[in-house]
C-alpha cells in the first residue's frame, strides 16, 4: 500500500483460523464433535476487524480503501493463514518490496519467491511468514501465516512491552511453545 502499486479498492482477504482464535469460553459450535471434519465462514456480513483493515489500508495507501475480510474456522487448535487477493501495477516487484521492508525484522520472514507459508511452518513461534504468487499482469496473491496463540494478542503484548521498556524485542519470544 505504501508503494502506491496496489489498488486500494476491492481488496479481498480470505483467512483460515484455528479454534483458539475464538477464545476459551465454552461454545457449542466450537466443541470438537461440532467442528471436526468441517470448515465454516463466520463474521459475515462484516467482521468486527474489517473496519481496522479498511482504516490502516487507507493510512498506508494514503487513500480510501475497501477491504472484504472473510474468516473461516478450521478444526485445528492454532494457526491463521490469510490469503490476500490484490490487483495493481508491477506485481512482479512486490516480493522485493516486501523483502526490503521487512529485512531485519526478527519476527517477519518473507519467504523465497514461489514459496508459500503453512501453519505447520510457524507453529509454536512468534513469527509471521509471508509468501507471494504473481498470477497475472496486474494481479498477485499474498499469503501470510501466524500462530495466532503467539503472534496473536499475547505475543504482541510481550513484544510491545519489550520495546516500551527497553528490552531486546525478542526477549521471551524465541522459545517454541506448543501447548495447546
Amino acid at each position: 500500500m505504501r508503494s502506491g502499486l496496489i489498488q486500494s479498492r476491492n481488496i479481498i482477504i480470505d483467512s483460515k483460523s484455528g479454534t483458539s482464535g475464538a477464545g476459551r469460553s465454552a461454545k457449542t459450535n466450537l466443541l470438537y464433535c461440532e467442528i471436526n471434519e468441517g470448515v465454516s465462514a463466520y463474521g459475515l456480513p462484516r467482521h468486527r476487524h474489517a473496519w481496522e483493515m479498511d482504516e490502516w489500508a487507507g493510512v498506508f495507501g494514503q487513500r480510501e480503501s475497501s477491504v472484504r475480510f472473510v474468516p473461516h474456522i478450521l478444526p485445528m487448535t492454532r494457526g491463521m493463514l490469510s490469503t490476500l487477493h490484490l490487483s495493481g501495477d508491477h506485481p512482479e516487484t512486490w516480493h522485493g518490496i516486501l523483502a526490503d521492508h521487512f529485512a531485519g525484522e526478527p519476527f517477519v520472514r518473507v519467504l523465497p519467491e514461489g514459496t508459500l507459508p503453512s501453519t505447520q511452518g510457524i507453529k509454536g513461534s512468534n513469527r509471521c511468514d509471508i509468501g507471494i504468487a504473481v498470477i497475472g499482469e496486474h494481479e498477485a496473491v499474498i499469503v501470510s501465516c501466524i500462530d495466532n496463540l503467539l503472534k496473536g494478542a499475547s505475543g504482541q503484548a510481550v513484544q510491545n512491552a519489550n520495546l516500551m521498556f527497553g528490552f531486546e524485542e525478542s526477549c521471551g519470544l524465541t522459545a517454541t511453545a506448543l501447548w495447546p
